[in-house]
């Protein structure tokens, strides 16, 4: 099997997983239980607008989008800013708008979380969707690190975390449950600023 051939299996895996989610989302709206309102925010934004807490949502509901970095708690802040512009050179030479973010991940060999400069990416419909996976994917494992965020383009709110290195395998496999999207909830476990908006994924829905 080729390294790509790999990758699509794991996104085959994701996609399996994934969908179950998107049927319960389908049988509660088709049954009356939920309503879901058509979004009508702009994303990206029109340039020179900040980014609100609107725009993320329509982000992560209209785009097969994923956050990933480059940080490693093993290297220096320098070390780590100098990669995380080599990542953001090689998002865009594929083609992809990098959205710089703050995030708050805690590595799987580490005990405490850990803050990095990181990116929002999204497709923006000229790549297939498997391609998008396959680029980040390589990326996230070519920078070392545990894993990135996926989402698919849709309604669904749920997120996974694909894990890219055998630290993150040996802990929660290739994919695991990263939860479903929440806007503006206090920055406390993994989270991240975007614009002035802190997004968490959750199993289960949140106090605060």
């Amino acid at each position: 099997m080729t390294e790509k051939d790999k990758i699509i299996s794991i996104y085959e895996l994701f996609r399996a997983a994934y969908s179950p989610y998107s049927t319960e989302l389908s049988q509660s709206i088709l049954r009356g239980k939920l309503r879901v309102e058509r979004q009508t925010v702009m994303f990206p934004p029109q340039d020179g607008v900040a980014i609100e807490a609107q725009h993320v949502e329509a982000g992560f509901l209209k785009r097969d989008c994923a956050i990933l970095t480059a940080f490693r708690t093993s290297r220096t802040l320098e070390q780590n800013k100098a990669l995380n512009l080599q990542l953001r050179s090689e998002l865009e030479s594929f083609g992809l708008k990098p959205i710089p973010v703050d995030g708050c991940y805690r590595e799987a060999r580490e005990s405490e979380a850990s803050k990095e400069d990181s990116f929002f990416v999204y497709d923006d419909g000229t790549h297939h969707v498997r391609d998008f996976f396959t680029k980040v994917y390589q990326l996230s494992e070519k920078y070392e690190q545990d894993s990135f965020l996926y989402k698919s383009a849709g309604m669904n709110r749920t997120a996974f975390l694909i894990s890219t290195n055998d630290d993150a395998r040996k802990q929660v496999g290739d994919i695991k449950l990263a939860g479903r999207l929440y806007l503006n909830l206090e920055p406390v476990g993994p989270y991240t600023i975007i614009g002035a908006t802190c997004v968490r994924f959750e199993e289960n829905e949140p106090n605060s």
